[in-house]
């Protein structure tokens, strides 16, 4: 199990946290499930065993106040954001399980810093707002010159009509 554990953490982009007391198991396949949806996974884990593993991740003294109670790890290669965003979904909706604390590529999160990442935009949508930002000067630019052209050919009609009243 121990082993298990060690492989977990280092092959994991992301290890998340909760306090699962009070979780049955409907709530448990369910948190399952939402993770397995964003390439993640669940289990519980006995803190005692995790201690070994957050010293040899260098993170013993960040952790192991926190490695109390009922604990469940989320972990995964996937993105870290999109995974704290559906579990926190989850806990805002089911109002049992807690964020503890985790660790993102090697470096300690707290709690805090867990639900700030929930609030991200996911990397699609980052991208999304990036080529929205590449393509607006480009649109910017197609109705100027769709704008003035239309300005313009409506200068040349009035200019035209004022040429034949002279005429």
């Amino acid at each position: 199990m121990l082993a298990e554990l060690k492989q977990v953490a280092d092959e994991s982009v992301f290890l998340l946290f909760t306090d699962v007391a009070g979780m049955n198991t409907k709530n448990t396949a369910e948190m399952r499930g939402i993770a397995r949806e964003n390439d993640a996974s669940v289990r519980v884990i006995k803190n005692r065993m995790f201690r070994h593993v957050a010293k040899d991740m260098g993170l013993d003294s960040e952790m192991n106040e926190h490695l109390t109670g009922s604990t469940g790890l989320v972990y995964g290669k996937g993105e870290v954001s999109t995974v704290a965003k559906a579990l926190k979904k989850f806990i805002d909706e089911n109002k049992i399980a807690t964020f503890k604390m985790g660790a993102v590529e090697g470096a300690f999160v707290t709690k805090e810093q867990i639900e700030q990442l929930a609030k991200l935009p996911s990397r699609q949508e980052l991208l999304s707002m990036i080529l929205g930002g590449f393509l607006a000067p480009a649109q910017n630019i197609a109705n100027l010159l769709n704008n003035s052209m239309g300005e313009f050919a409506g200068l040349l009609a009035a200019y035209e009509d004022k040429l034949k009243e002279e005429a």
